[in-house]
């Protein structure tokens, strides 16, 4: 289900704004050592639940990809083309498994790559804690593989980060993984945005306001960065502060529906402050 502009509304207004957190979800802490992979695969899970709802064009796309003769050859083209299909349809946990047989088959940086953001996606998705689990291995194992590539890929060293903080036991590994990646780069918009979520999740609102400051300065355009803000300043009882982060969001955004979302913050913060008087 799309999450939209309202749906925050509906959550902020309440006062839960940790449920804002879709962004970077509370994943279940184990640590590496006790990941244990289910018997049956989340990909081959997947797989048979996906399937049995495919129709149409689809369902035939599907079965042609399947059938075909470069796939029983093992072909690589014939695996990404079923990797792209799953991507299509919004399955990274089945698409996940495609591009890691091609990794393995031809191993470098971009084939690990394309596997690792297609599990961490699935890592990000997935309700099911033993598939949640194996997700978390299965890209932590890729961005691994990545940085004995290029040891300097900082978008892999962030995305690692955000695994260990958030899917094991050892989150400060992962918060120290993140900011060497802002100590190598501190304009890392995506580095700087999950540990302000990381402050926000802990209730360290200073900290978690001034990386979405910096997340602003680095991208003027990254909305998420300014609604969190507004929020965070809201959260803090800062509430003129909400009101102009979000008159000066909407004056940034091209997006028409949270335009009209934040209109309803600030009537909504005005109500409940005259209210209270």
């Amino acid at each position: 289900m799309k999450f939209t502009w309202k749906h925050l509304t509906a959550l902020a207004l309440t006062g839960v704004l940790v449920l804002l957190m879709y962004l970077l979800p509370l994943k279940q802490k184990t640590k590496d050592s006790e990941i244990k992979k289910p018997s049956i695969s989340g990909f081959e899970t997947s797989l048979i639940r996906i399937k049995a709802l495919l129709q149409g064009t689809e369902k035939v796309k599907l079965s042609k990809l399947e059938s075909s003769e470069g796939l029983k050859n093992g072909d690589t083209s014939a695996l990404k083309a079923l990797g792209v299909f799953w991507d299509s349809i919004g399955q990274p946990v089945i698409s996940a498994h495609y591009y890691e047989e091609i990794a393995k088959k031809y191993p470098n940086e971009k084939s690990c790559l394309d596997a690792a953001y297609r599990y961490f996606d699935a890592f990000k998705m997935t309700e099911n804690p033993n598939e949640r689990q194996e997700m978390v291995q299965k890209a932590m194992e890729a961005y691994q593989n990545v940085l004995t590539y290029n040891a300097q890929n900082l978008d892999a060293s962030c995305d690692l980060g955000v695994l260990y903080a958030e899917g094991t036991s050892e989150p400060m590994k992962g918060i120290m993984m993140l900011r060497e990646v802002i100590a190598k780069n501190p304009k890392h918009e995506n580095a700087q945005l999950n540990l302000g979520l990381l402050s926000l999740k802990s209730n360290q609102l200073p900290k978690a306001i001034d990386r979405f400051q910096k997340v602003i300065e680095i991208n003027p355009k990254n909305d998420k960065a300014g609604f969190l803000l507004a929020n965070t300043y809201l959260q803090a009882g800062e509430k003129g502060k909400a009101i102009k982060a979000f008159q000066e969001l909407k004056r940034r955004t091209s997006n028409i529906e949270l335009k009209e979302e934040i209109d309803k913050y600030i009537l909504q913060i005005e109500i409940d402050t005259n209210i209270k008087k």
